[in-house]
Formats: structure tokens, sequence, C-alpha cells
């Protein structure tokens, strides 16, 4: 039997995936899932993205921002990625409590 909250974080979860994706359609991206972890008190919700346009992180890392604090207190977290065999990107890992 579902409870309540299950449902209202699952629709949370789509709301807000939708959202994100949403965000990235201007951008060369990687991005599949958010990770949920569900506490007594709260939800959090992980996710990771892999920018590939390197001129447009902090064009996005605001787009993003904006968008986290309509759902709670968050954080993210950049850095570069080099390889040798493969192409550059920005990883932007972020979290949000619900």
């Amino acid at each position: 039997m579902f409870k309540k909250r299950d449902i209202k974080e699952g629709i949370l979860k789509i709301e807000l995936l939708n959202r994100i994706k949403y965000i990235l359609s201007d951008y060369n991206y990687e991005f599949n899932e958010l990770t949920t972890i569900s506490l007594s008190n709260k939800d959090l919700f992980l996710g990771n993205i892999k920018l590939f346009d390197l001129n447009k992180l902090d064009q996005l890392t605001s787009k993003l921002s904006s968008l986290l604090d309509e759902y709670g207190k968050n954080s993210y977290n950049t850095e570069k990625v080099e390889s040798c065999c493969s192409q550059s990107y920005h990883s932007i890992s972020f979290k949000v409590n619900i």
C-alpha cells in the first residue's frame, strides 16, 4: 500500500526531473535520473549533470540554482573533468532538501 508521502515524493521527483531536463534542452549535456534519499523528516534529491558546453557553466548553474531554490534548501558543486580519451566536460553535482 502506498503512503501519501511516497506519492508526494514521486510527483515532486517527476516534476523536478522534467523541469531540469527542460532547462538542459538548450545545452549539450548528459543527465539520467534523480536519486531519492528519504529520511524521517525530509527527502533529498541528488543528481549529476555532465555539461559538455564548457563556456556555458555559469549560465546553466544560475538557471539550475533558481530552479532548486523553488523546492527547498539546496547546494551544488562543479568540477571540470579533462580526459585524454574523451570529451572534456563540467560535472555538476547537486542536492535539494524537500
